[in-house]
């Protein structure tokens, strides 16, 4: 299910279509996210869902472009496409995706206790949703149930340069041994020894490795932060 700012929808086209035709078609503001808007502002009994759990009751008809309830008790999930931490507002929005039930609009989704934020961050910090480094240990959370080893050390080092972790050590911490969820598994694959269990120090020993590597690729410094 796409996750997409005011007007920034994707859109398909046919090669050599005149663009001011295309742009011109209403259809194409009908996406899932607006109807899911739509829906909920025209149908109270929608409104208890959030717009991943919406395929759940509801089910998305591509030629009228809208969602239609369910005739079947056969349950759906979604799933949101994932959002990069530095995609900026649109992660954000992501976020409150994931909690806000019944939302009319992108402004009821920046909305918290009758005050509107003035962006999808500041809504997400009223709802308590950014403290102790909770958005980047989510987001860490849901990138684990597809990513490599390799692409969440990767993430973890975007995240230290380019982002505010307000506690590196303790995020290292909760976080470590997805890093190294492959390390343990290559010595025992290079030792020929299935049943070897690395001791934790050396096993963050050889992570600290890899990630110093992965710093000065990025152009930083494993010793800038407060990792042990």
């Amino acid at each position: 299910m796409h996750v997409h700012l005011p007007n920034e929808n994707y859109i398909t086209y046919s090669a050599g279509a005149n663009m001011v035709d295309v742009l011109s078609q209403t259809y194409l503001q009908r996406t899932m996210l607006t109807k899911w808007f739509a829906t909920n502002l025209q149908n109270p009994d929608a409104r208890n869902l959030t717009y991943p759990d919406f395929p759940t009751k509801w089910r998305w008809d591509d030629k009228s472009r809208s969602w239609l309830p369910r005739k079947s008790r056969e349950k759906r999930i979604g799933r949101l496409y994932y959002v990069h931490p530095l995609a900026g507002d649109r992660y954000y929005l992501r976020m409150l995706l994931l909690i806000v039930k019944g939302a009319f609009s992108y402004e009821c989704l920046r909305t918290y206790n009758n005050i509107v934020y003035p962006s999808f961050k500041e809504a997400c910090k009223a709802r308590g949703l950014l403290d102790d480094d909770k958005e980047w240990l989510s987001a860490f959370d849901e990138a684990a149930t597809w990513a490599s080893p390799n692409h969440l050390r990767q993430l973890f080092v975007t995240l230290l340069l380019y982002c505010q972790v307000s506690d590196e050590y303790e995020f290292f911490q909760k976080v470590w041994r997805l890093l190294a969820d492959d390390i343990g598994y290559n010595f025992r694959k290079a030792l020929n020894c299935p049943n070897y269990q690395m001791p934790d120090n050396e096993l963050k020993e050889h992570l600290l490795d890899k990630l110093t590597t992965l710093f000065n690729k990025s152009g930083g410094n494993i010793e800038d932060f407060n990792l042990p």
